[in-house]
């Protein structure tokens, strides 16, 4: 039984079409890609500084602390958490719901407190987080 095989021609034209069609799929995934990445790097983003720490003073002995805040940025800053950190570690964790307005300051009363001996005797940082994930720190001491 005698076999026969694909001409050359027709070989080379399959061969072409194949690689077409998968060049033509990896090009449209690079585009879709390259349009995700370019909308995402586009968007502008929250710009916002911690500017100071209130300390006050509680009647139950502990301090409460409460960050200003000054937005830098031409887009509305809203902040979504404020956590207290202690030596590194997350301390507390509060949400909240301040939104700023572009190039002013505000008072955030995030409800963190903190006693008197923790407060002396350790670095303490407040984060907050605004809703598209940007974050700033300010260490006390």
């Amino acid at each position: 039984m005698a076999r026969k095989g694909v001409s050359e021609v027709l070989g080379a034209v399959l061969l072409s079409l194949i690689a077409a069609v998968l060049g033509t799929i990896i090009v449209v995934f690079a585009l879709l890609y390259s349009n995700t990445m370019i909308n995402t790097l586009s968007k502008p983003k929250c710009s916002f500084s911690i500017v100071y720490v209130i300390i006050k003073k509680e009647e139950n002995s502990k301090y409460e602390l409460d960050p200003i805040v000054y937005n830098s940025g031409d887009i509305p800053c809203k902040i979504v958490q404020a956590i207290l950190i202690v030596n590194g570690s997350a301390f507390e964790l509060k949400s909240i719901d301040y939104t700023i307005k572009p190039y002013t300051y505000k008072l955030i009363q995030a409800g963190l407190e903190i006693d008197e001996k923790t407060l002396q005797h350790s670095v303490v940082t407040i984060r907050l987080v605004s809703s598209d994930g940007t974050f700033r720190d300010y260490t006390i001491g």
